[in-house]
C-alpha cells in the first residue's frame, strides 16, 4: 500500500506543478480561463479515481475466484 502512497503522491505532486506553470501563463488573461482549466482538471480527477475504484472491485472479484478455485 505504501508504493501505492508513493505513486499517488509523486502524481500529485506533478499535477501541482503543472498547475502552478498554467497559472503563471494565464496570468495576463481573465480568471475563466484558470476556472475552466480547473474544471478540467477535476473532472479529469473525478473520472481517474472512479475507473480505479471500479477496476479495483473487478480485480478483487476476479482474484478471489481465481484463488478459491486454486484451493
Amino acid at each position: 500500500m505504501s508504493m501505492l502512497a508513493a505513486t499517488v503522491a509523486g502524481q500529485a505532486s506533478r499535477w501541482r506543478q503543472w498547475a502552478r506553470g498554467m497559472a503563471r501563463r494565464a496570468g495576463g488573461e481573465s480568471g475563466q480561463t484558470m476556472v475552466e482549466y480547473g474544471l478540467i482538471l477535476a473532472l479529469v480527477a473525478v473520472v481517474v479515481v472512479g475507473a480505479i475504484i471500479t477496476l479495483g472491485h473487478g480485480l478483487n472479484g476476479i482474484f478471489g475466484s481465481v484463488n478459491t478455485d486454486l484451493g
